[in-house]
Formats: structure tokens, C-alpha cells, sequence
């Protein structure tokens, strides 16, 4: 017949000491100790943002060529615009949509007898 003798895990925390007989609860007590982080205080929010004000034309370019076609009096279709820049059709959409944002016009877009989009920037 043997003998067990229990362990007391000593700990440094200034919790109340906790008893463990062995080391896999000595473990455990070890973890429910760790304390949650403090909360961080309140940022302010930003309530007047300004925008910023729109881009300027770029005289040269592809995207020249692309302002040049979309202000012309019946616009440009998209084949039209693929044909000029020599891009992709997904890489034209996403231009027109950044110029209509950045130049902070709107776009009209119509459909022509061929039953293709006709985009057009409505000068002011």
C-alpha cells in the first residue's frame, strides 16, 4: 500500500492562494488567474469630414481619351471605349465609375439602336 502525498502549487498573484493537488489542476488554476485586458477609453469621432474637391483633368492619356469620348454629344458605347484604350471591358466600367466619383459628375447612360449602352458625362 502506498502513500500519495499532495502538492501545493505555489503561485505569484496577489488573488487569494488557490490549493491544487496535482499539476494538471495547477494548471488550470494558473489559467482562470490570467486577467482581461483594460478597456481602452473612447475615441472621438470625426463629425465633419471634409470632401475633398474634385480631381483635375489629365490632359494626356488614356483616361484624356475616355473623358474625350464620354463628352462627346451621343457619348460612347463601351466597345467604343475597349477600342480606344485597347483595355478590357471590367477595366473600362471600373474607370468610368472612378471619373464619375472623381470628377464629381454624373453619368448618363442610355441604350442606342444596336440595343448597347451609350455612356455620356453630363457637362455642367
Amino acid at each position: 500500500m502506498t502513500t500519495q502525498s499532495s502538492r501545493k502549487v505555489a503561485t505569484k498573484s496577489s488573488a487569494p492562494a488557490l490549493k491544487a493537488t496535482t499539476p494538471a489542476t495547477a494548471k488550470v488554476v494558473a489559467k482562470k488567474r490570467i486577467k482581461a485586458p483594460a478597456p481602452k477609453a473612447p475615441t472621438a469621432i470625426k463629425t465633419d469630414v471634409a470632401i475633398p474637391p474634385p480631381i483635375s483633368r489629365p490632359q494626356r492619356g488614356k483616361i484624356a481619351q475616355i473623358i474625350a469620348l464620354l463628352e462627346r454629344e451621343d457619348g460612347a458605347s463601351l466597345i467604343d471605349l475597349m477600342a480606344a484604350t485597347g483595355w478590357q471591358a471590367h477595366s473600362v466600367r471600373g474607370t468610368i465609375s472612378t471619373l464619375k466619383k472623381k470628377l464629381g459628375q454624373s453619368l448618363r447612360i442610355t441604350l442606342n439602336q444596336d440595343g448597347l449602352r451609350q455612356y455620356r458625362l453630363d457637362t455642367k
